[in-house]
């Protein structure tokens, strides 16, 4: 027999050999699937329960939610007059809109029933005492709602539930505040076209019997539903599962379907969600894998026999460097998450480095204030550089939180006048200490014909801190810094560009590393440089910002002999004007008030200090509340026109600024609904600005307080 016969034969066996193989694994992975699509559907399944059981949570929460703001109104009054609580609940009803609640009313401890719709037991039935009914007894004695058991409404006719919390005016208990709710609608609640075919979703109450039943018919409703333990029989089995603890129950249902059962408890009433699901569907759902994984099972069959020969056919010298190239790349990638890694596990651990500078100065600069107290014009002096490196820890912090924003290009260019020499001389003050510690010399020149522009200076002094500050930590000691401002005509008479040089004498960088200089998280590791802690932020932060302002970057660098980085930045001009009167703006911080009353609404108690004291500088009276409920209280307490504005802090306890703003535009009384209250708060990012508006406040101020931007609120408002 030939090499060629028998090449032939060889291929046919393995052929042979390939197809048995996968018309075996086809059907083994079969069963797997049937296995694992039945386990999937049974786990969707009892998700779709946890879902069901999220949204009737969801809807009670919605209902206690506005039965607890209608006993918060109750508790206002001095007292409870019927026609003003007829009305009132009328029209809460007219407002609220809600197509699950019956009626709302009031029992007082009399037996006196108050409604919105004017219904008067007395009249009606004049022999029975509510105040026996179940939802009252419970509720007079607790503080909680409690949520009644189901029973049928003499008025309507329907199947209820009454939610209900006790009145308590001056510490005294008053009565009990009530929702009466239909269950035909939690049914309809629960039954939606979401709802899979032949399945149906229900409610237990906490004593296991059936609220409410998309099947009426068949679960008709008396006055006492029953109990699955006693007389339902269909669900007789549902009982004992769920008495076992078991996670879910199949079996055949009243309509002689096979269901499997599945359910969740509500924690705030201990009522179960109950879903039942008609198998045959996990059945479909396997038959329609049996047909898919049939056509493919074929197309792979085919596609492998065809793969198969090719296979023997084709030399296999290709695997090793495929496999080799693959090893190559899983290795570089694994480098690179290392790098990576490494690279912001060394910020976490340098980052202290950039705030030191800054805090050194204020701690320092604290000190000599101390030391020269009798001393006006050092006090001055020491003062005023403590602010700026206030300024300047408070734009690091800024810039490191704000690092994902920047990423993402989220942060705006907000420019005013300014005399830019004078912005850079600012910004070296917090650095000149750092500097002389290393007795580096720091010299400095400017060739600006008119040096009066628009910038952002903020972002400005953040890019020059960075360069400057950069090449004073790489520089060793007795080096040199040295700076150039440099203006240039820009586009046309109202343009130019101005051109910030900074030349070190430092250690420099390495060519390779200028190629990853900007990149977040990095800095170059060498023997000369190990004990020089830095961010890594620097460079990247400079590098995004200078783009945004339409700038351009250059950095020569050469390893021992130093670094020069020169930055283009095109401005507007301004007049020399504009700054005068900016910069007088800034200096403003007394303003007249006088008589006009303000409610600070602060918990922390050095905050109210602090805001309080500067507040009564201007004339202003000043109130105190400790958080968002003593508020609503004292505005409630003192009536319109008693405050001109309202200071409201938004992370408090008991209620928060959101809560306390919301409820005191919702007030009845048109001035009360409309004292402008302005949001005073440590969360400072644009979608908090944003939340404070939605709530309803008329301004948005950032902590730590700017006084300039209070003042102008204030005068805006005021």
């Amino acid at each position: 027999m030939d090499n060629k016969k028998i090449g032939f034969q060889s291929i046919v066996g393995a052929i042979l050999l390939s197809s048995i193989c996968i018309l075996v694994m086809a059907q083994a992975s079969f069963q797997v699937s049937v296995k694992y699509v039945k386990k999937q559907s049974r786990a969707n399944y009892d998700l779709l329960a946890t879902e069901r059981m999220e949204r009737v949570k969801e809807w009670l929460v919605d209902q206690s939610s506005a039965l607890n703001t209608m006993v918060f109104g109750f508790e206002r009054y001095d007292s409870l007059d019927r026609e003003m609580l007829e009305a009132y609940f009328k029209s809460y009803m007219d407002d609220y809109k809600n197509e699950y609640v019956y009626d709302i009313y009031y029992l007082t401890k009399e037996n006196e029933m108050i409604t919105s719709l004017g219904f008067d037991n007395r009249k009606k039935w004049p022999d029975m005492d509510f105040r026996e009914r179940e939802w009252y007894k419970t509720a007079i004695d607790n503080d909680d709602i409690h949520y009644s058991t189901a029973y049928k409404d003499k008025n309507s006719g329907s199947m209820i539930i009454t939610i209900s919390k006790r009145i308590v005016i001056d510490g005294k208990v008053q009565g009990v505040l009530a929702f009466d709710i239909f269950i035909d609608q939690m049914s309809k609640l629960l039954n939606g076209d979401d709802m899979p075919k032949n399945s149906y979703c229900f409610l237990v109450d906490s004593n296991y019997r059936v609220v409410t039943h998309p099947d009426e018919e068949h679960f008709g409703y008396d006055d006492t539903p029953k109990f699955m333990s006693d007389g339902l029989d269909s669900y007789d089995a549902l009982y004992k599962g769920i008495k076992s603890d078991a996670k879910s129950i199949s079996y055949e249902d009243y309509d002689k379907t096979e269901r499997s059962f599945y359910y969740c408890e509500l924690a705030s009433n201990g009522w179960l969600v109950v879903v039942a699901i008609d198998n045959s569907l996990i059945s479909e759902e396997a038959e329609r894998l049996r047909d898919s994984m049939n056509n493919v099972g074929m197309l792979v069959m085919v596609l492998s026999l065809i793969v198969l020969v090719v296979y023997n056919i084709i030399e296999l010298r290709g695997r090793k460097k495929v496999l080799r190239e693959t090893q190559r790349k899983a290795k570089e990638e694994v480098l690179i998450a290392e790098k990576a890694n490494k690279a912001k596990s060394a910020f976490l651990f340098n980052m202290s480095h950039d705030i030191r500078t800054p805090m050194n100065a204020i701690v320092g600069y604290t000190e000599l204030a101390r030391r020269y107290k009798n001393n006006p014009e050092k006090l001055e002096e020491y003062f005023y550089k403590v602010e700026v490196a206030e300024e300047n820890l408070l734009r690091l912090i800024n810039n490191v939180l704000e690092m994902a924003r920047i990423e993402n290009d989220r942060i705006v260019v907000t420019e005013h006048a300014t005399d830019i020499s004078v912005a850079i001389r600012k910004t070296l003050i917090v650095l000149s200490g750092e500097a002389e510690k290393k007795h580096i010399t720091i010299t400095g020149s400017d060739d600006l014909y008119h040096p009066y522009v628009y910038q952002d200076e903020n972002h400005n002094a953040e890019i020059v801190a960075n360069i400057i500050g950069n090449a004073i930590k790489y520089t060793p000691e007795g080096g040199t810094v040295d700076f150039r401002l440099i203006q240039h005509k820009g586009k046309d008479d109202k343009h130019c560009i101005i051109e910030f040089v900074c030349k070190d004498t430092g250690i420099g960088m390495s060519k390779d590393f200028l190629e990853h200089a900007f990149d977040s998280f990095e800095r170059e590791r060498n023997t000369t440089v190990s004990k020089i802690q830095g961010t890594g932020l620097g460079l990247g932060i400079v590098k995004k910002l200078v783009t945004l302002m339409n700038g351009t970057i250059n950095i020569e660098s050469v390893q021992g002999k130093g670094t020069t980085v020169t930055i283009k930045i095109p401005h507007r001009l301004c007049e020399k004007e504009d700054v005068i009167r900016d910069e007088t703006d800034k200096d403003k911080r007394i303003v007249d008030f006088k008589g006009k009353r303000i409610l600070l609404v602060e918990d922390n108690e050095m905050n109210q200090e602090i805001a309080a004291e500067i507040l009564m500088e201007t004339g202003l009276i000043v109130e105190i509340a400790d958080n968002g409920k003593m508020a609503c209280d004292k505005v409630l307490e003192k009536g319109p026109g008693w405050y001109d504005l309202i200071l409201m802090d938004v992370q408090m306890p008991e209620m928060d600024g959101y809560e306390a703003t919301r409820f005191i535009r919702s007030l009845k009384d048109s001035d009360l609904a409309n004292i402008p209250i302005v949001a005073m708060t440590a969360n400072a990012f644009e979608e908090d600005r944003q939340n404070a508006f939605e709530a309803g406040m008329n301004e948005h101020i950032p902590k730590p307080i700017e006084i300039k931007r209070l003042f102008n609120t204030l005068e805006k408002l005021l």
